[in-house]
Protein backbone atom coordinates (compact mmCIF):
# COMPACT_ATOMS: atom_id res chain seq x y z
CA UNK A 1 0.00 0.00 0.00
CA UNK A 2 1.47 3.23 -0.68
CA UNK A 3 2.15 5.47 1.91
CA UNK A 4 0.10 8.21 1.13
CA UNK A 5 -2.98 5.67 1.11
CA UNK A 6 -2.21 4.56 4.20
CA UNK A 7 -1.73 7.67 6.11
CA UNK A 8 -5.61 8.64 4.24
CA UNK A 9 -7.04 5.88 5.47
CA UNK A 10 -5.35 5.74 9.48
CA UNK A 11 -6.47 9.92 9.24
CA UNK A 12 -9.90 8.31 8.52
CA UNK A 13 -9.80 5.68 11.49
CA UNK A 14 -8.80 8.39 13.78
CA UNK A 15 -11.67 10.96 12.55
CA UNK A 16 -14.65 7.94 12.88
CA UNK A 17 -12.77 6.73 16.24
CA UNK A 18 -13.83 10.60 17.50
CA UNK A 19 -17.18 10.49 15.86
CA UNK A 20 -17.64 7.17 17.75
CA UNK A 21 -16.87 8.93 21.12
CA UNK A 22 -19.22 11.58 20.34
CA UNK A 23 -21.86 8.98 19.44
CA UNK A 24 -21.53 6.85 22.66
CA UNK A 25 -21.72 10.82 24.26
CA UNK A 26 -24.76 11.21 22.51
CA UNK A 27 -26.08 7.86 24.03
CA UNK A 28 -25.40 8.64 27.32
CA UNK A 29 -27.92 10.28 30.30
CA UNK A 30 -26.35 13.21 31.90
CA UNK A 31 -27.57 11.56 35.44
CA UNK A 32 -28.46 8.04 34.80
CA UNK A 33 -25.52 5.68 33.47
CA UNK A 34 -25.63 2.27 31.74
CA UNK A 35 -26.91 -0.76 33.57
CA UNK A 36 -23.45 -2.55 33.89
CA UNK A 37 -21.89 0.28 34.82
CA UNK A 38 -22.65 0.78 39.10
CA UNK A 39 -22.40 -2.83 39.07
CA UNK A 40 -19.20 -2.86 37.89
CA UNK A 41 -17.75 0.03 39.99
CA UNK A 42 -18.95 -1.76 43.29
CA UNK A 43 -17.72 -4.93 42.30
CA UNK A 44 -13.80 -3.17 41.65
CA UNK A 45 -14.58 -1.29 44.88
CA UNK A 46 -14.89 -4.40 46.51
CA UNK A 47 -12.01 -6.19 45.54
CA UNK A 48 -9.49 -2.52 45.94
CA UNK A 49 -6.66 -3.29 47.74
CA UNK A 50 -4.47 -0.96 49.91
CA UNK A 51 -1.30 -0.66 47.15
CA UNK A 52 -4.06 -0.32 44.14
CA UNK A 53 -5.60 2.90 46.29
CA UNK A 54 -2.31 4.34 46.56
CA UNK A 55 -1.11 3.98 42.88
CA UNK A 56 -4.20 5.47 41.99
CA UNK A 57 -3.72 8.46 44.31
CA UNK A 58 -0.35 9.25 42.66
CA UNK A 59 -1.73 8.76 39.14
CA UNK A 60 -4.40 11.11 40.22
CA UNK A 61 -2.12 14.06 41.24
CA UNK A 62 0.55 13.02 37.66
CA UNK A 63 -2.46 13.52 35.71
CA UNK A 64 -3.84 16.84 37.36
CA UNK A 65 -3.33 19.49 34.85
CA UNK A 66 -1.10 21.57 36.35
CA UNK A 67 1.20 18.73 36.51
CA UNK A 68 0.67 17.08 33.32
CA UNK A 69 0.51 20.61 31.41
CA UNK A 70 4.20 20.97 33.00
CA UNK A 71 5.23 17.59 31.89
CA UNK A 72 4.67 18.05 28.78
CA UNK A 73 6.16 21.32 28.19
CA UNK A 74 9.24 20.01 29.96
CA UNK A 75 9.17 16.74 27.93
CA UNK A 76 8.50 18.83 24.69
CA UNK A 77 11.40 21.18 25.15
CA UNK A 78 13.54 18.84 25.62
CA UNK A 79 12.72 16.78 22.61
CA UNK A 80 13.23 19.85 20.78
CA UNK A 81 16.12 21.22 22.02
CA UNK A 82 17.57 17.44 21.19
CA UNK A 83 16.45 18.45 17.74
CA UNK A 84 13.59 16.17 17.13
CA UNK A 85 11.29 18.54 16.32
CA UNK A 86 8.56 16.38 15.12
CA UNK A 87 8.57 14.22 18.35
CA UNK A 88 8.18 17.78 19.98
CA UNK A 89 5.40 18.89 17.90
CA UNK A 90 2.89 15.46 17.58
CA UNK A 91 3.75 15.44 22.11
CA UNK A 92 2.51 18.87 22.62
CA UNK A 93 -0.06 19.05 20.02
CA UNK A 94 -1.83 15.99 20.46
CA UNK A 95 -1.85 15.84 24.12
CA UNK A 96 -3.18 20.00 23.76
CA UNK A 97 -5.76 18.91 20.75
CA UNK A 98 -7.35 16.10 22.96
CA UNK A 99 -7.01 18.17 26.10
CA UNK A 100 -8.71 21.14 24.37
CA UNK A 101 -11.90 18.57 22.94
CA UNK A 102 -12.36 17.13 26.23
CA UNK A 103 -12.80 20.16 27.93
CA UNK A 104 -15.71 21.08 25.73
CA UNK A 105 -17.03 17.57 25.29
CA UNK A 106 -17.35 18.01 29.63
CA UNK A 107 -19.27 20.95 29.07
CA UNK A 108 -21.11 19.95 26.16
CA UNK A 109 -22.35 16.35 27.28
CA UNK A 110 -22.45 17.85 31.58
CA UNK A 111 -22.38 13.84 32.69
CA UNK A 112 -22.91 13.64 36.53
CA UNK A 113 -20.11 11.50 38.43
CA UNK A 114 -20.33 8.34 40.17
CA UNK A 115 -21.55 9.01 43.80
CA UNK A 116 -20.95 5.68 45.29
CA UNK A 117 -19.13 5.40 48.40
CA UNK A 118 -17.60 8.06 49.95
CA UNK A 119 -13.92 9.53 47.60
CA UNK A 120 -10.48 10.11 48.45
CA UNK A 121 -10.48 13.00 45.83
CA UNK A 122 -12.93 15.32 45.11
CA UNK A 123 -13.69 16.26 41.09
CA UNK A 124 -15.80 19.51 39.89
CA UNK A 125 -15.86 18.91 36.26
CA UNK A 126 -18.06 16.73 34.55
CA UNK A 127 -17.51 13.08 34.15
CA UNK A 128 -17.73 12.41 30.51
CA UNK A 129 -15.05 11.95 29.09
CA UNK A 130 -12.17 11.19 31.71
CA UNK A 131 -9.92 13.88 31.46
CA UNK A 132 -6.88 11.63 32.63
CA UNK A 133 -7.70 8.68 30.79
CA UNK A 134 -7.93 11.06 27.77
CA UNK A 135 -3.88 12.71 28.75
CA UNK A 136 -2.74 9.01 29.37
CA UNK A 137 -3.89 7.43 25.85
CA UNK A 138 -2.44 10.68 24.12
CA UNK A 139 0.95 10.88 26.23
CA UNK A 140 0.83 6.76 25.35
CA UNK A 141 0.16 7.14 21.84
CA UNK A 142 2.75 9.91 20.99
CA UNK A 143 5.63 8.37 22.79
CA UNK A 144 4.34 4.70 21.17
CA UNK A 145 4.76 6.70 17.49
CA UNK A 146 7.52 8.43 18.20
CA UNK A 147 9.36 5.75 19.07
CA UNK A 148 8.19 3.12 16.24
CA UNK A 149 11.35 2.77 14.88
CA UNK A 150 13.13 2.38 17.78
CA UNK A 151 14.98 -1.12 18.57
CA UNK A 152 13.20 -1.04 21.90
CA UNK A 153 9.80 -0.14 20.41
CA UNK A 154 8.48 -3.15 22.00
CA UNK A 155 8.77 -1.96 25.44
CA UNK A 156 7.80 1.51 24.60
CA UNK A 157 4.52 0.00 23.34
CA UNK A 158 3.83 -2.51 25.86
CA UNK A 159 4.78 0.32 28.80
CA UNK A 160 2.34 2.93 26.94
CA UNK A 161 -0.48 0.58 26.91
CA UNK A 162 0.16 -0.14 30.43
CA UNK A 163 0.07 3.29 31.50
CA UNK A 164 -2.91 3.81 29.90
CA UNK A 165 -4.69 1.01 31.39
CA UNK A 166 -3.47 1.94 34.76
CA UNK A 167 -4.39 5.81 34.46
CA UNK A 168 -8.26 4.47 33.36
CA UNK A 169 -8.41 1.56 35.99
CA UNK A 170 -6.89 3.86 38.61
CA UNK A 171 -10.37 6.42 37.64
CA UNK A 172 -12.69 3.58 38.40
CA UNK A 173 -11.05 2.68 41.71
CA UNK A 174 -10.91 6.14 42.96
CA UNK A 175 -15.10 6.26 41.96
CA UNK A 176 -14.89 9.50 39.80
CA UNK A 177 -15.97 8.26 36.70
CA UNK A 178 -18.26 5.59 34.89
CA UNK A 179 -16.24 2.75 32.75
CA UNK A 180 -17.56 4.55 29.37
CA UNK A 181 -15.95 7.97 31.05
CA UNK A 182 -12.78 6.02 30.59
CA UNK A 183 -13.29 4.47 27.05
CA UNK A 184 -14.16 7.71 25.47
CA UNK A 185 -10.73 9.49 27.50
CA UNK A 186 -8.51 6.18 25.81
CA UNK A 187 -10.46 6.88 22.13
CA UNK A 188 -10.20 10.87 22.18
CA UNK A 189 -6.64 10.95 23.49
CA UNK A 190 -5.56 7.77 21.10
CA UNK A 191 -7.16 9.06 18.05
CA UNK A 192 -6.06 12.87 18.28
CA UNK A 193 -2.31 11.87 18.30
CA UNK A 194 -2.93 9.42 15.23
CA UNK A 195 -4.75 11.91 13.70
CA UNK A 196 -1.89 14.66 14.13
CA UNK A 197 0.80 12.12 12.98
CA UNK A 198 -1.11 11.73 9.73
CA UNK A 199 -1.11 15.57 8.80
CA UNK A 200 2.63 16.57 10.70
CA UNK A 201 4.79 16.41 7.60
CA UNK A 202 7.79 14.02 7.52
CA UNK A 203 11.21 15.41 8.86
CA UNK A 204 14.85 14.68 9.29
CA UNK A 205 16.01 14.80 13.08
CA UNK A 206 18.89 17.01 13.63
CA UNK A 207 20.37 14.56 16.27
CA UNK A 208 20.24 11.57 13.37
CA UNK A 209 19.46 12.46 10.10
CA UNK A 210 16.70 9.89 9.90
CA UNK A 211 13.14 9.62 9.64
CA UNK A 212 12.08 10.24 12.92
Amino acid sequence: MRPIVSRRLTAAAAALSLCAAALLGLTLHPTEPFAFENPLLLWLHAHTVPAMTCLSLALHFFGKPLYATLFILCLSSWLWYRGRVRHALLLALGTGLSAALMHYAKLFFLRSRPELWPRLVEETSASFPSGHATYAAALAAALIINHRRSPQRALWLAGGILFALAMGLSRLILGVHYPTDIAAGWITGTACVVLLHTLLPEGQTAASGRQP
